[in-house]
C-alpha cells in the first residue's frame, strides 16, 4: 500500500460497484493507498452516484499523477479535519476534468 494512492473501496461493495459503474477496475491500475485526491476534495460517499464523482477524482489522480500532486494531497490530508488522524488509523470517466471542478481542493 502506498501512501499517496486512491483508497480502496470495502471490499463487500467492489463486485457492485464493478458492475454499475463503467470504468471503476480502472482505479485498480495502480496499487491502493492511504489517501488521495477524492479523499480531500470530496466528503464521505455514500451512493453509486456519489462513488461515480469520487472515480472520476480517482481516475484525475492516475491520470495526473506526480510529485507536486502527491504532495498537494499529503498537504491537505494533513490539513483537513481528522485527515491525520484518518491516515494514521486506516488499514483498509476523469477525462476532461479541471481543478476547477473540485471545489474543495482550491
Amino acid at each position: 500500500m502506498s501512501l499517496i494512492k486512491s483508497r480502496p473501496e470495502r471490499s463487500e461493495f467492489e463486485h457492485e460497484l464493478e458492475d454499475r459503474i463503467p470504468h471503476y477496475r480502472n482505479r485498480h491500475w495502480i496499487p491502493p493507498g492511504m489517501s488521495g485526491w477524492a479523499q480531500v476534495c470530496l466528503p464521505s460517499v455514500a451512493s453509486v452516484a456519489e462513488t461515480e464523482i469520487k472515480l472520476s477524482h480517482d481516475l484525475y489522480h492516475l491520470n495526473h499523477w506526480g510529485v507536486t500532486l502527491d504532495q498537494l494531497i499529503l498537504l491537505k490530508t494533513v490539513l483537513k479535519p481528522g485527515g491525520a488522524e484518518a491516515m494514521v488509523g486506516y488499514v483498509g470517466s476523469g477525462e476532461g476534468m479541471t481543478r476547477l471542478e473540485c471545489n474543495r481542493c482550491d
